[in-house]
């Protein structure tokens, strides 16, 4: 087994047990990205934890986020008609 198959494992076991520690536990035991490796747009997913908004944000078109740049990122990406638009939440 391959170590991004591994972690995959992991991965699945942690969303398995719906357990928001779980997850922390599982995220803060991958190794660290530099800025480089986050520049883009990333396609993201919602971790079910049993909290009252679970599920909102894709119900919404939530298509993930976009690294521009260290000091400007874009957490809310959602598809639309016209493609991907950033929402500024402030």
């Amino acid at each position: 087994m391959t170590q991004r198959d591994e972690r995959r494992t992991a991965m699945d076991r942690a969303r398995a047990t719906r357990d928001i520690g779980t997850a922390l536990a599982y995220y803060d035991s991958l190794p660290a990205v530099t800025v480089a490796e986050m520049l883009g747009a990333w396609r993201g997913g919602e971790w079910p934890t049993g909290h009252p908004m679970d599920g909102l944000l894709e119900r919404f078109g939530w298509h993930g986020k976009r690294f521009a740049s260290a000091d400007d990122v874009h957490p809310l990406l959602f598809a639309t008609g016209r493609g991907l638009v950033a929402v500024n939440a402030r």
